[in-house]
This record gives C-alpha cells, sequence and structure tokens, in this order.
C-alpha cells in the first residue's frame, strides 16, 4: 500500500558561483541580460525531477566586499568578450 504524497515548504540561503555564456550585440547588453533579465531558475533533483521554486528573492553581486572577512564563492564581477 503506497502512502499518498504530501507537499513541504520552505526556504533555503543559497551562496554560489555561477559561470554563464550569452549572447549579445556588446557587453552593455550582455551585462544588461545577467544582471536585469533573469527571471528564475530551475533545480534538478539526483531522481531527475525538479524542485518547483516558488520565490526567488536574490541581489546579484558586481563587487564583492573588501576587508578581512571573506564569504565563500562571492567575487566580483567578471565578463569577456569571446575573442
Amino acid at each position: 500500500m503506497s502512502k499518498k504524497m504530501k507537499d513541504f515548504y520552505g526556504s533555503v540561503s543559497l551562496t554560489a558561483s555561477v559561470g554563464f555564456i550569452v549572447r549579445a550585440k556588446n557587453k552593455e547588453k550582455a551585462e544588461n541580460i545577467v544582471f536585469d533579465d533573469i527571471e528564475g531558475m530551475e533545480l534538478i533533483l539526483k531522481d531527475g525531477t525538479t524542485l518547483e521554486v516558488s520565490e526567488i528573492n536574490w541581489d546579484l553581486i558586481s563587487n564583492s566586499r573588501n576587508g578581512n572577512v571573506s564569504q565563500p564563492n562571492i567575487s566580483d564581477f567578471e565578463i569577456y568578450e569571446e575573442d
């Protein structure tokens, strides 16, 4: 006899470094896409199912804080044009 699946709700904080490739007409447009046009993300679980992200409150970091306290996976924003 299988048990009925239940929904569970919660939140988690996340610090990450995300690599990306973006196609744009120039560097300024590419930066705008990264900082202004991201709507959300999808998380794939180990079993292949998708975690439904209902709300994301985030700020992308353009410059990391200077000082003697470091935070993992936080660095200055970098973007380069491919030759």
